[in-house]
């Protein structure tokens, strides 16, 4: 009968345990699966390392190796050595990607001159597009707004009114009798509510309607749209105007502020207010 040799159960081979996970070996695990993309053949030659793409987790969670065992080299090195090797082979590769970060919010603070030339182009085109004034060409810096939505500068408004009424007034010369006024009283464009009063005097003298008169035509040419009422004061676009140009010029761009008390004030004479309306009202 042959004899059986049995082993000492000392002499058995137990497999290697897998070391207990410290806060060293979480951190260095993270830092690993951060870097697999990165430099995974570097870590392994480096140290031994298998690639993350190779570690499987088990239900339990921990984290070990499927295939093949583990190597001399990282069943040799201990948790402090496995991370400060990590952290040495990853500082070149975080300190080139900080320097990446920081150039990024650079440019996003700071932006480059062919950048800034492109904002400055497209604020010019929408400035170009809403706030220039249709008789001039050049930006509004006191925008007057119509019923019709057209956008003038106050100056070339004021002048537009003023060549109206004194195209309507040269109708009144070819009257015989100027005897309650002269001549050049019919004929003179008001600048105050009295000068308008008397113009109005002269108008009824020779029994016309002086609403007639004070009826202007838009004018853009496509438009024609008849108004009697004050322009009105587009105040978010002059604000806007402002600004740009305080940013351009690099200081505060001072504006007139518009009276409250006298709303027409630009226009001062060239339409009839809500009181002469009303004395009008039997005439007109």
């Amino acid at each position: 009968m042959a004899k059986t040799s049995k082993r000492s159960p000392s002499k058995l081979k137990v497999p290697y345990p897998s070391p207990p996970i410290t806060p060293i070996r979480r951190s260095s695990q993270r830092l690993r699966e951060r870097l697999q993309l990165s430099l995974p053949c570097e870590a392994e030659n480096a140290l031994g390392i298998p690639s993350t793409s190779r570690i499987q987790r088990d239900g339990t969670g921990s984290q070990h190796e499927a295939k093949p065992a583990p190597t001399p080299s990282l069943a040799s090195t201990s948790p402090w050595e496995f991370a400060t090797g990590l952290v040495e082979i990853a500082l070149p590769h975080l300190r080139r990607g900080e320097a990446n970060d920081a150039q990024d919010s650079e440019e996003d603070t700071g932006r480059n001159p062919q950048e800034n030339a492109m904002i400055v182009k497209e604020i010019g085109k929408i400035l170009e597009r809403h706030g220039k004034c249709i008789m001039c060409g050049t930006s509004a810096d006191v925008p007057y707004q119509l019923a019709c939505g057209h956008l003038f500068c106050v100056a070339c408004l004021r002048q537009w009114l003023e060549k109206s009424l004194h195209k309507k007034l040269r109708k009144l010369k070819r009257y015989r009798h100027h005897t309650e006024h002269d001549l050049d009283e019919c004929q003179s464009i008001p600048i105050s509510e009295f000068q308008q009063m008397r113009l109005i005097e002269c108008i009824e003298f020779h029994k016309l309607k002086p609403s007639d008169f004070f009826k202007y035509e838009c004018p853009r040419s496509k438009c024609r749209r008849s108004f009697c009422t004050v322009p009105t004061r587009n105040i978010a676009l002059g604000s806007l105007l402002e600004d740009v140009q305080s940013a351009v010029q690099g200081r505060k761009v001072q504006s007139s502020v518009p009276n409250p008390n006298q709303p027409n004030l630009p226009f001062e004479g060239l339409f009839l207010t809500t009181k002469l309306r009303a004395r009008l009202l039997p005439i007109m």
